[in-house]
């Protein structure tokens, strides 16, 4: 990334100065690459200082690593942010109704890298969800809630968590419950996504015209990054495990 700096070269000769020229050069924010302005480095240093202090922060550690993977029904990555979202938007939701949100629904694209086993710093989680999205509630009716599952059945599966849906070979789906109890299609469902997917991002269709979304304040890397915190305090590793969330049904 490059940042943009104007210097400005006052040069006159009367008490109130004016700009007489503008010099415009891109200065790369990479501490591997030599920078030959010594002012502008004088000036950013301890903007950088602070923001590589934040970004350093270590939040705790990973057993192992969990890699950003595609073509699979679920992978440790996917469960890991899905778990969260869902864990995180429901102690921030307040439902009028008293329903929590029963599953929660990412994508693939959205989950921008790896993280590493060792440490987890604060720039690893950025890295991941680079993106400013927030949580939000949805609720969708059940016909709404089956297009959804017929959407991650063909997909292959996406980052998910609350359900345990088969997909047979066709691609088509098989059974599915849905916080334990099987899928009724004529009951409304909550899902907690992001914003961006909740305006029908990664041609999400099925939450156009939704019954109701709500917003419940917090962004998604922001949950990522304090349940990581949680984590860590209880003496959890960071992590997730494979549950056979999404699977293909065997004959």
């Amino acid at each position: 990334r490059s940042c943009w700096f104007l210097l400005l070269l006052l040069l006159s000769c009367r008490q109130t100065a004016h700009v007489e020229k503008i010099d415009v050069a891109a200065v790369a924010l990479d501490p591997n690459v030599q920078q030959n302005d010594s002012a502008t480095a004088v000036l950013i240093a301890p903007y950088k200082l602070k923001l590589d202090a934040e970004m350093n922060e270590v939040l705790g550690t990973s057993n192992e690593p969990m890699a950003k993977e595609k073509d699979k029904t679920e992978y440790l990555l996917g469960n890991f942010t899905a778990d969260i979202v869902l864990y995180k938007a429901n102690e921030y939701y307040k439902p009028t109704d008293g329903q929590a949100a029963h599953i929660a629904l990412l994508n693939n694209g959205g989950l921008r890298s790896s993280l590493p086993k060792g440490e987890i710093t604060r720039g690893k989680i950025f890295e991941l969800m680079p993106f400013d999205n927030e949580i939000v509630i949805v609720t969708i009716s059940g016909a709404q809630m089956q297009d959804l599952l017929k959407y991650l059945a063909a997909s292959g599966g996406q980052p998910c968590a609350g359900l345990n849906m088969g997909i047979r070979n066709d691609k088509t789906l098989g059974a599915v419950s849905i916080q334990g109890q099987a899928f009724d299609v004529n009951k409304n469902y909550k899902v907690a996504t992001s914003d961006y997917l909740a305006g029908g991002g990664d041609k999400m269709s099925f939450f156009n015209n939704p019954i109701k979304v709500e917003v419940v304040g917090l962004k998604i890397r922001d949950a990522l990054i304090e349940r990581c915190r949680e984590m860590t305090k209880a003496g959890m590793p960071i992590g997730s495990k494979l549950d056979g969330r999404i699977h293909y049904e065997t004959e």
